[in-house]
């Protein structure tokens, strides 16, 4: 994968939140961070950009309502998601470490309305990242309460 960023130009739209919903494995997420990939992109496909996968993925996002499941959640809550809420989404412990590591916002809003850290708190949500992992000292206390009662 090195060698291929190295000899051609690649366009790495949406290429964290794809590894993070396939296999979100350390080495891949930080490949393509030292490639430049957007930290925190927004992930929004159009009808006229992707039509296929633009129907699929609203239909697992409707699907959600009716037969939730961890993809269907992720469908969910996809539109305007970061790389780091994918990666919370769809469970990939190590890449959310190194998103969180690599300075990912934490604070910044899907178009649900919901962050990172609301995703955390959230049943489905993956149990073992560390609360402290998305609250600095400076935040408050009632915020690390919220995350600490997932556990």
């Amino acid at each position: 994968m090195k060698e291929m960023l190295a000899q051609m130009p690649l366009s790495l739209r949406f290429s964290l939140h794809y590894c993070c919903l396939l296999s979100g494995d350390r080495s891949t997420v930080s490949l393509l961070l030292e490639a430049k990939a957007d930290l925190d992109e927004r992930f929004k496909l159009s009808v006229q950009e992707k039509r296929t996968l633009w129907l699929a993925w609203t239909l697992l996002s409707w699907t959600h309502r009716v037969r939730p499941s961890r993809l269907t959640w992720l469908a969910y809550h996809s539109d305007n998601a970061t790389p780091l809420m994918f990666s919370i989404l769809a469970g990939r412990l190590e890449a959310t470490s190194v998103l969180l590591a690599a300075g990912a916002q934490v604070d910044l809003r899907n178009s649900r309305g919901k962050t990172a850290a609301e995703f955390l708190a959230a049943p489905r949500a993956v149990s073992a990242i560390p609360s402290q992992l998305f609250f600095e000292e400076s935040e408050d206390e009632e915020s690390e309460e919220m995350v600490s009662e997932s556990f």
